[in-house]
Formats: C-alpha cells, structure tokens, sequence
C-alpha cells in the first residue's frame, strides 16, 4: 500500500519532525498513519526550495507519534540530508 503524502496534506493534516537521522525520523501528526505503511514524501531542509524526497515505511506508531524508516532516496539526497544533519547536530 502507497499512501501519497499529497493527498495526507491536501486533508489538512499537519506533522512536525521530532527527530531525523539518515536512517529514518520520528514525527508528531495530529492522525496517526497505520502501521506498515509505505508513504512518499518531502523534507524540506534548510529553505522550502531545499528538500529531499523519500519513501519511508511506518514502523512505530505511538501516542507521542509515528517512526518512519526511510526506504529510497538518491546518492544526492542522501548526501544533502548528510550535510544538512552535520550542520544541525553537535559535532
């Protein structure tokens, strides 16, 4: 199952990212998407013109919200969202 991302924000559903690693990030959402899900989606990173595009499986869900590990993205992206941690996280 492809749940669109688009479609989730076009029904005026709202999340905010929690915590993010290459691997994957944890999300607050006001609906809670079903386990096991495949979603694609945007990260923007930086300014709204920046972002990562990425499918990601639902792999925890929970009262504070939902884990997503990602499953496909670029060499590029990979390497954006690599540069984008680097200068958000401690060193």
């Amino acid at each position: 199952m492809l749940a669109k991302i688009e479609d989730w924000k076009n029904s005026k559903k709202h999340a905010y990212t929690l915590d993010i690693s290459l691997g994957g990030m944890f999300i607050a959402v006001d609906k809670l998407l079903k386990k096991g899900s495949i979603i694609k989606f945007e990260i923007f990173l930086f300014h709204k013109t920046n972002k990562v595009e990425v499918y990601a499986k639902v792999v925890r869900v929970d009262d504070n919200g939902v884990g997503l590990q990602f499953l496909m993205m670029t060499n590029a992206e990979r390497e954006f969202l690599q540069d984008f941690l680097n200068k958000i996280l401690p060193g």
